[in-house]
This record gives C-alpha cells, structure tokens and sequence, in this order.
C-alpha cells in the first residue's frame, strides 16, 4: 500500500517521541532549580545528537540543525501518520 509506514518508522517515531519528551523534561528541570545545567549538560548533549540522528533517519528536517536535511512532502506526511499513531493523537 502506497504511503504507508512501516514498523521500523513507528518504532523509530515512537522512540523519537520518548528521546524528545526526556530532554524536555531535563530542559524543564534545570529552568526550575533542580540540577544545574553543568550537572547534566554531557546527557542534553547526548540527547540532543540522538534527536538528531532519528530525524535523519525518519527524513525530518531538523530547526536547530542547519545541516539537517529537507523532509519531503510525502515523508512528512507518513511520519506525521506515524507519530500520530504512536502518540495515540487523531491527525487532522
């Protein structure tokens, strides 16, 4: 079937959204005194380069990284499917 994702685009999305849901909780913790940036800084870092290397591999472009490359219209759509899915929300 033509536009349809696989499992290993799920999967991938799926984990995308756990790595993307961690460092916004890390980001959220050091804003509101908890530990200080310098204590967690090398796992922001690591997080950060995870994030990066999922979306090169789902063809997402990446805003924070000049680098990274144009998704696709079609791409978008069936990852934009597959988060959706994943995230258990109704694209509209």
């Amino acid at each position: 079937m033509a536009g349809s994702i696989g499992d290993y685009e799920r999967n991938l999305a799926s984990v995308l959204l756990e790595l993307v849901d961690k460092k916004r909780s890390l980001m959220a913790a050091v804003s509101t005194g908890g530990p200080r940036i310098d204590e967690v800084n090398d796992e922001y870092k690591e997080r950060r380069s995870d994030i990066a290397e999922k979306l090169i591999k789902l063809s997402i472009s990446n805003s924070l990284d000049p680098r990274g490359a144009k998704a696709s219209r079609a791409t978008s759509m069936r990852v934009s499917q597959a988060v959706g899915d994943v995230g258990g929300c109704a694209q509209g």
